[in-house]
């Protein structure tokens, strides 16, 4: 190390500059090749100390049968094959630096549904990461296709497909199609082209669902029903075997149970966000139906109360969206129940941004999509 490098190293700490730039500072002076063994043994010693603990900053790891993770899960080695728009660090996923994770702020018309069909009273939404999008048509008691936001087909009502009064629509990750049928008191599973491969209202013994009005599915395609006329949420697996039910009696939350709810949205590691419509607020359970916390302020004008929120979806950062539908607006929320913004307001279709009767959200790829019920219309707005 020559006079130069010492006599800056020493003003810089006299000077009182950043400890780590000073020792950065030393450490380039160095030899490169004694800075570079350095670096490797701090390293292995990290290592030996550690063990195969996953360092702060590395990638969630990777394993076949893993989960992706959502910002502010728990990560778990070995388990978990992605953190969404962020990385594992410690304990939970957190943003990448200049990455996502971050709060959207607004949400900017972008265009409406559109071709030779447009849909009437939609009811809900899918989107599936193919770019198509499933409307369900409740009075029609049919699906409509859209590929990129444009009409490609339907899927009406048959003896091989019953559909009864369409509610709430998922995909998952083998493109499999859930409704939630609420006329038949049923689930359907559909493949791409429509045909139903299976149906599902026992949930054990003679208990059965109640004209559900809403589906969900998670990473490990675990499927969540909003079973409305029941108060519950019931947690099956893809065969239509029940796992857990959620809500019948939640005593550490304001309210002892859930009240008709009709909206639910998971992220991908687990964790279930419901519309509990008759009590007007966001009931948050962990994966095994525990409950985490609950909202009902904030979501109407001048920070009034929801009135009848339906629809409800969560993006990979765990933004919250509220199709809060008697007060014809869209809110939204960090996934603590923070305000973020909400948007909207009573209209008849001559202005985007004007609703009537929001009934279900989606999110994909920075994009919202709303099923504006009333003005039987579906809307996409640009998330920022």
């Amino acid at each position: 190390m020559n006079a130069g490098t010492i006599d800056a190293v020493a003003k810089a700490l006299a000077a009182r500059v950043d400890r780590r730039a000073a020792l950065a500072a030393v450490v380039a002076a160095l030899p490169a090749g004694l800075a570079a063994r350095s670096s490797a043994a701090k390293r292995a010693d990290a290592k030996s100390k550690n063990g195969d603990r996953q360092e702060p900053g590395e990638p969630a790891a990777v394993a076949p049968s893993g989960r992706c993770v959502a910002i502010g899960d728990a990560c778990r080695k070995k388990q978990d094959k992605c953190c969404e728009h962020g990385q594992c660090k410690g304990k939970v996923c957190k943003a990448k630096n200049g990455g996502g994770g971050g709060s959207v702020s607004s949400a900017t018309f972008d265009e409406l549904y559109s071709g030779t069909v447009t849909p009437y009273r939609p009811k809900g939404v899918a989107l599936a990461p193919s770019g198509k999008s499933y409307v369900a048509e409740n009075l029609n008691n049919r699906l409509l296709v859209f590929k990129n936001d444009v009409y490609s087909t339907r899927f009406s009502a048959t003896t091989t497909r019953p559909f009864n009064a369409p509610y709430g629509v998922a995909v998952d990750g083998s493109s499999s199609i859930y409704v939630a049928n609420s006329g038949g008191n049923n689930v359907l599973q559909l493949s791409t082209d429509g045909t139903v491969t299976a149906t599902w209202g026992v949930v054990s013994g003679s208990d059965r669902l109640s004209v559900p009005h809403d589906v969900a599915v998670d990473g490990n395609g675990d499927v969540y029903v909003a079973d409305t006329g029941n108060n519950r949420i019931v947690k099956f697996n893809a065969d239509g075997t029940k796992l857990a039910v959620f809500g019948p009696a939640t005593p550490d939350l304001r309210r002892a149970s859930l009240s008709g709810p009709e909206g639910v949205a998971v992220t991908a590691s687990g964790k279930v966000f419901v519309a509990d419509t008759g009590n007007n607020r966001v009931v948050v359970f962990s994966s095994g139906g525990a409950p985490l916390r609950d909202w009902n302020k904030t979501g109407g004008p001048n920070s009034e109360t929801f009135n009848t929120p339906r629809g409800i979806a969560v993006d990979p950062d765990q933004n919250v969206f509220v199709a809060d539908t008697d007060n014809d607006q869209v809110a939204v929320f960090s996934s603590t129940g923070s305000p973020l913004f909400r948007f909207g307001g009573p209209g008849s279709g001559a202005s985007p941004s004007t609703f009537n009767q929001p009934w279900a959200v989606g999110v994909r790829n920075g994009q919202l999509v709303v099923a504006d019920t009333g003005n039987n219309r579906v809307v996409v707005f640009t998330l920022s």
